[in-house]
């Protein structure tokens, strides 16, 4: 687990086991397999990011940086949405599909991006653009904040274990 690289390819391909799992506690299988179809790439993108030859350290960080920035920009607006949605009820107005911008996809796939955007702020795989503690700091907390309103369960239990693991591994780094 020394390799920035292999902690990676790790988390991700963790985060898609977490949806094979799932695929057991769903009544309707055939939409559980469709959806887990649907998620391959999630998989299969770090993968081939993390092994690839071709693409060299400044360009995967590039594109990270930019997977970050669509992220950040996607969640700002949908909480900006959430809170001009003002003929819903206060709770209702800022949770699940009120705050989602894209009706062809679903939420659990934007969590997902937030779930990966937070990722790549904890293992600092961005650009010069997140220099300033609080931009990094925003940045988490608006992630955090849009992918708990989002309201998937699952989801929700994988950010919370991806807590536990920074949190344990940053106090068995201050530690020894």
């Amino acid at each position: 687990f020394k390799s920035v690289k292999f902690r990676l390819i790790v988390l991700f391909v963790g985060l898609y086991l977490v949806f094979v799992i799932g695929i057991f506690y769903t009544a309707n299988l055939q939409e559980g397999l469709f959806r887990l179809q649907q998620q391959v790439a999630i998989v299969l993108f770090p993968v081939a990011l993390g092994c690839s030859k071709v693409l060299n350290p400044k360009m995967v960080r590039i594109l990270l940086t930019h997977f970050l920035l669509a992220t950040i920009f996607t969640a700002l607006l949908g909480l900006t949405m959430g809170c001009l949605q003002y003929h819903h009820p206060a709770g209702e107005a800022l949770s699940g599909s009120h705050i989602f911008l894209y009706p062809d996809s679903y939420p659990y796939i934007m969590g997902l991006n937030c779930l990966l955007g937070l990722i790549v702020i904890a293992e600092k795989q961005y650009n010069f653009l997140f220099t300033r503690r609080w931009v990094v700091i925003s940045a988490v907390l608006l992630l955090s904040i849009y992918l708990l309103l989002l309201n998937v369960r699952l989801i929700s239990v994988c950010w919370l274990a991806i807590l536990i693991y920074y949190i344990c591994r940053f106090i068995n780094g201050w530690i020894y």
